[in-house]
């Protein structure tokens, strides 16, 4: 690639090695058995001793003056968090994880109040960044893949502009994955439930030789599906899959050659296949609870077939066609690292990352029903409307003559999002003994294509609609049906973005205070560009150039922290960040928007008393939301695809506290205790605005997910240690989340179920069993061990879609 940063880093790696050429790596001192160097840490580990690298340099998570969680390996192993998304399940504090339709591989990530309602648009950027392995993951599509084998996983609370830019408006997620070790060893897991749960993970470090350490990872992930869909209409080709079905596999290949004591080259490749079916969009009692919005005659139909709001649904409705997503990864991170001397180190990263993600949702009818005279008028027949199929190769299977009453069914065929992404980025990270320092230059570029094409799989066939066909996906073809539906073929978009940034941040220490006093101060200078085509429109070639997005930041951070004693800190930080703009692909009109930024004040508290048995942090927050993006569906009953994104005027505020306490009173007891309470203030001149809609569009500006209150805690007990080390360890989690708007895409008068969560977990596991040269252990499992129900997204029209119910397991896992 042309990019001079790129060259700078072949250039980087070319002159280390020459430096370091001369030195040899020292003989290695007799190193652990793999299965030792494995072995599930005690229950009790302390987290707070957890090292994490939020502000590019090593350091104990309890020192950082930052909001910041972690999750180490053996929490992650005890809480069964095997992706990204599992943290909808096990959350943090003031962290909120939504599937976004029901869709486990595309996330909507909230974050102190900072969300993106309609993350599946290829051109617009969310508001939580991640990363793995320093390297930033820019489609939602791509948010909730399955972890191979992390080390850590760690949440950054609040704006961090500064050290990782844009998008990371909100925080930052941080994906840390475990490097080739250079011993030979392995660990594999096999793992089943009901649902037919089935997990199957493996990893193998290669013993080093010439400098060289090889790691190799597998997975395999199989889930038969939640809801099982209904018995399948004549007309139905194979696309049949449960709802919730999901069958993911990937493999992993990380290298390490480390030719002398300074110098360091980290490679890794992942390949990753998902196929993923949507959750099922339950509709409870449509016309006792939302008359304005869906239509009284379809409670006959749907009402009376669905369980309360608190209740499971195993069965579809009907017999539907459900195809899956099916999402393929390909992930290069190359690392060179040279240590200058014992407080200098230069280092750089780069990244390529391919994403292609294409296939249909069925949202069940649940919304998009059609009955509009000027689209159906009376006395339509299926020929009369010119109703096809989508796929060539797929009829109807239903005559002609067949009359047609209203349409539903909306289903989105075709949904492809190719994003191409490359990014490289130079560091140089120091120490004196009152000064640590990072410098930086980054270069980003993704080329993404957005491709979609709505269609409908439901015939309602008496004037009653209590009559109904569920067919293969159909449109209704002509200009008329075109332009109010968008189903008149694909529109296919395109968008460019490239990124130029450099950052600073240097912390003092002043040797006056003796080390106690912290200075902190941050700079970033970006340069943001994003270039936008809109190629095809329903199917028609056009040359639709989306008005580009520009801006250049400087995103500043401040953070004055005093030691008070070596166990207790205070803080206070101010810190921006922002997400970039661009235009919604759903919009007709192709609508620009710009960027949206966020003000973050905070002050924090961090302790440990007794002996360090006792942890206690809290930290409270404000975050000033300029020109917030909003989607709104100006029609979503008839036209839910239909997206546009506007900014709000005016300064949205969020306020909140948090609050993590944690007892370890001996090595084999753990107990967290965690809670947050936010709210937030509308200005007064989106107040205004939203007085002046119409009554039918009011209500849609507010803040989703962001709920008032939220609590969790966790249990982690080793129950029994033996002299040989055989351990029984007990893990209980439990999280609760009062209700909450769980979207902003629409007005309040069509009614929106509002979200919960509370849900139990608990695994136990007996660990250390020798069995020749391994290391055996057992678990059992069960989540939402009280079976509890409740809406986790929610769409127009009373429909939504509900938590995984309680779900039983066991676990085999050999180290050797």
């Amino acid at each position: 690639m042309k990019n001079p940063l790129f060259v700078a880093t072949l250039a980087t790696g070319v002159c280390l090695s020459s430096l370091a050429q001369a030195q040899t790596v020292p003989p290695a001192a007799p190193a652990p058995s793999h299965a030792e160097q494995t072995a599930t840490p005690p229950a009790a580990a302390d987290p707070a001793d957890i090292v994490v690298t939020a502000q590019r340099r090593e350091e104990r998570l309890q020192n950082v003056p930052i909001s910041i969680s972690a999750l180490g390996s053996g929490q992650l192993e005890n809480r069964g968090v095997r992706s990204v998304a599992d943290l909808a399940r096990v959350p943090l504090n003031s962290v909120s994880v939504q599937p976004f339709a029901g869709n486990p591989q595309i996330l909507v990530l909230d974050l102190r109040g900072v969300t993106t309602s309609d993350p599946g648009q290829g051109t617009i950027e969310p508001g939580v960044a991640i990363y793995e392995d320093d390297v930033y993951v820019s489609r939602a599509q791509a948010a909730g893949n399955t972890l191979s084998d992390p080390e850590r996983v760690e949440v950054l609370r609040g704006p961090q502009g500064t050290l990782f830019g844009r998008n990371a408006e909100g925080g930052a997620i941080r994906i840390v994955t475990k490097r080739p070790t250079g011993v030979f060893g392995g660990d594999l897991r096999v793992s089943a439930g009901d649902y037919g749960n089935r997990h199957y993970i493996g990893h193998l470090n290669l013993p080093e030789f010439a400098g060289f350490s090889i790691k190799i990872d597998a997975l395999h992930d199989n889930v038969d599906g939640y809801v099982k869909n209904g018995t399948a209409p004549a007309p139905l080709v194979a696309h049949q899959y449960n709802f919730g079905y999901q069958n993911n596999t990937g493999l992993r290949g990380a290298v390490r050659f480390k030719p002398s004591s300074k110098l360091t080259f980290d490679y890794s490749y992942t390949h990753l296949i998902t196929h993923v079916a949507n959750d099922y969009f339950s509709l409870t009692n449509p016309g006792a609870r939302a008359p304005a919005s869906y239509p009284q005659f379809l409670a006959p139909v749907r009402g009376t077939a669905e369980p309360d709001l608190h209740s499971f649904n195993g069965t579809s409705w009907t017999g539907l066609y459900q195809d899956v997503y099916r999402t393929t990864t390909d992930a290069h991170a190359f690392t060179a690292q040279y240590d200058v001397t014992n407080r200098l180190k230069l280092k750089a990263i780069t990244g390529y990352r391919q994403l292609n993600f294409s296939g249909s949702n069925n949202l069940d009818g649940a919304f998009a029903f059609v009955n509009s005279p000027f689209l159906v008028p009376a006395g339509s027949t299926v020929a009369s409307l010119n109703i096809q199929p989508v796929y060539a190769n797929q009829s109807l299977g239903v005559p002609g003559t067949t009359p047609v009453y209203a349409i539903s069914g909306s289903n989105p065929v075709v949904n492809g999002v190719r994003s191409r992404a490359f990014s490289q980025e130079l560091q140089l990270i120091g120490s004196t003994e009152t000064l640590q320092y990072q410098f930086g230059a980054y270069y980003y570029h993704e080329d993404v294509s957005d491709a979609r094409q709505n269609a409908f799989t439901i015939l309602y066939t008496n004037p009653s609609y209590t009559s109904f066909v569920s067919l293969n996906p159909f449109q209704l073809r002509g200009p008329a049906a075109a332009a109010a539906l968008g189903t008149g073929g694909i529109t296919q978009i395109t968008a460019e973005a490239r990124t130029l940034a450099g950052y600073g941040q240097l912390t003092w220490s002043p040797s006056f205070a003796n080390g106690r006093l912290h200075l902190t101060g941050g700079l970033r200078y970006t340069d943001d560009k994003k270039d936008f085509l809109r190629s095809l429109n329903n199917g028609a070639p056009v040359n639709n150039i989306g008005t580009p997005f520009r801006a250049t930041r400087f995103d500043p951070m401040g953070t004055i922290a005093f030691d008070l004693t070596p166990d207790i800190n205070v803080y206070g930080r101010y810190a921006t960040g922002y997400k970039a703009g661009g235009v919604s692909v759903r919009s007709p009109n192709f609508l620009p928007f710009g960027l949206e930024s966020v003000r973050s004040y905070e002050l924090g508290f961090k302790s440990q008393f007794l002996d360090r048995k006792l942890t206690f942090n809290t930290a409270l927050f404000q975050n000033d939301i300029l020109n917030r993006q909003l989607n709104f569906q100006p029609n979503p009953l008839t036209a839910p695809s239909v997206v546009d994104t506007v900014n709000t005027p005016g300064t949205t505020r969020v306020r909140g506290v948090e609050v993590e306490l944690g007892i370890r009173p001996n090595r084999d007891l753990s107990v967290s205790l965690n809670g947050a309470y936010t709210t937030f203030k509308l200005p007064a001149e989106l107040l205004a605005a939203n007085a002046a809609l119409p009554a039918s569009a009011r209500g849609i500006y507010t803040v989703q997910n962001t709920p008032e209150l939220q609590a969790s805690t966790s249990i982690d007990w080793t129950v029994l240690r033996t002299d040989d080390n055989i351990t029984l360890n007990a893990h209980v989690d439990y999280a609760f989340a009062d209700s909450v708007r769980g979207t902003g895409r629409i007005a309040l008068t069509q009614y929106v179920w509002p979200l919960e969560r509370h849900q139990g977990n608990a695994r136990l596991t007996l660990d250390g069993i020798k069995v020749g040269p391994t290391a055996v252990r057992i678990s059992a499992y069960v989540n939402n061990f009280a079976n509890e129900i409740y809406p986790i997204y929610s769409a127009p029209s009373g429909n939504y879609i509900q938590n995984q119910p309680r779900q039983f397991g066991a676990e085999l896992g050999v180290r050797f």
